[in-house]
């Protein structure tokens, strides 16, 4: 808890000295970090573990991995209050108060409130949380200086030509070790 006090207290640090300083609007949301409004497009982040008034430019690939993951955090948001808010209609259409309202009970409820004759199961309404909705977000794949952390991170598929590098070592590690058996039993063949 006090880490995250420190951290907290650090941001707001920083926001104050920005705001003074390049004449722009910061707002500090908990959940994504920092949202900048203003003329100038460059973003600062503060180290919360040292002395909190370092502050250090970001790349441009983690300005745009931040900008997309703020904008999946809020449509992830307004489709998780898009569902609690549904949720609670069913429940309330049901007549069961909405904190024992399961996901069970919300097809049970969709099924008998809205039949539908298709055959497809594809096809009948459903009740979906955000989760199941949106796909899975990759976390960031390279550092703050915009380095990539896979040494194959330019290749269309890294993580096969991964896989392939490491076939081809095992591959050699073999062949040096069958040359060197061959080598020592040819030593030690008695002549004849």
């Amino acid at each position: 808890m006090a880490a995250s006090s420190s951290r907290l207290l650090a941001w707001r640090q920083l926001l104050k000295i920005l705001s003074n300083s390049q004449g722009t609007t910061l707002n500090l949301n908990s959940r994504c970090g920092i949202h900048c409004s203003g003329t100038t497009h460059e973003k600062l982040t503060v180290d919360p573990f040292g002395s909190g008034d370092k502050a250090r430019k970001i790349s441009n690939a983690m300005k745009a991995y931040l900008e997309t993951a703020v904008k999946y955090e809020n449509q992830k948001d307004n489709l998780t209050a898009d569902y609690d808010l549904g949720r609670r209609h069913l429940a309330n259409m049901m007549g069961i108060h909405h904190d024992d309202f399961t996901k069970e009970h919300a097809k049970i409820a969709v099924r008998y409130l809205m039949p539908s004759g298709m055959f497809d199961k594809r096809a009948h309404p459903h009740l979906l949380e955000a989760d199941e909705v949106l796909p899975h977000k990759k976390k960031a794949q390279f550092g703050r200086d915009g380095r990539p952390f896979h040494p194959m991170f330019y290749t269309t598929k890294p993580n096969y030509y991964q896989f392939m590098h490491d076939i081809v070592q095992k591959i050699q590690n073999l062949d040096n070790k069958m040359d060197e058996s061959t080598s020592l039993l040819k030593k030690s063949d008695p002549p004849s």
